[in-house]
């Protein structure tokens, strides 16, 4: 499907400061901020290779978008409008900060400020696991139609999905997901409440954003492209 299916599971932080053009000690830095995904590994800090490129896409997105991360509601909600779905959890004021940032949006800046909505597991799962986790969660990304009606061609043996983080503590617990940071199955766990009245998948926004933030080249221009549209819409 994309070619993160080369990359290697993990770096050293020394090999992820040589990526970064950092020192070890900012790695180190960006792990305990959440920036970057990590594991101890006998004694070892080992960085999450995935979160190591996609920071590193992520810089430069920065240096011509600037501003702090969003917070997941906030940054649910403008998926929502670019969906065109109200997001009933903004009260009056939020509402109006919402639609006074959209006029200023980019798909890059989008992207950057969304970067903290959730937190992304990726565990490696077999098919028959997968099959009964779907009805837990609600497909996104490059498991969604919006990933179809992109031209894009679905990995069936990968699925992303969103589910709250409590269900994702229930779902590593039933079927023992241990994180692999080249795994099949890539869940994107948060605490908003709206999750429960979604049925099948994700919005269409949510889904273009995830593509936005892919390693594959085609799946990150392809949801660029998607967000830029909808943004337009609404100028």
């Amino acid at each position: 499907m994309n070619e993160s299916q080369d990359i290697p599971n993990y770096f050293t932080t020394k090999q992820a400061s040589e990526i970064l053009s950092v020192s070890q000690h900012q790695v180190a830095q960006l792990i305990s901020a959440g920036e970057l995904l990590a594991n101890k590994v006998g004694g070892v800090l080992l960085a999450d290779s995935q979160s190591v490129y996609k920071y590193a896409q992520s810089r430069n997105i920065k240096q011509t978008n600037k501003g702090r991360p969003l917070s997941s509601s906030m940054a649910f909600a403008l998926l929502w409008e670019l969906s065109d779905k109200e997001p009933s959890w903004l009260n009056y004021f939020q509402t109006r900060r919402m639609h006074e940032k959209l006029q200023s949006l980019s798909a890059k800046n989008l992207v950057w400020q969304c970067r903290k909505r959730c937190e992304t597991y990726r565990c490696r799962a077999t098919q028959a696991t997968i099959r009964r986790i779907r009805s837990s969660v609600v497909a996104s990304g490059t498991s969604s139609s919006t990933a179809s009606r992109l031209s894009l061609t679905r990995d069936e043996t990968t699925f992303e999905a969103y589910c709250s983080q409590a269900a994702f503590d229930t779902l590593r617990q039933e079927f023992s997901l241990a994180q692999d940071f080249n795994g099949n199955l890539i869940l994107h766990a948060c605490d908003q409440e709206f999750l429960a009245d979604i049925c099948e998948e994700m919005p269409e926004a949510v889904n273009a954003l995830d593509l936005a933030e892919s390693l594959s080249t085609r799946e990150r221009s392809a949801g660029l492209r998607r967000l830029k549209e909808l943004i337009d819409e609404r100028k």
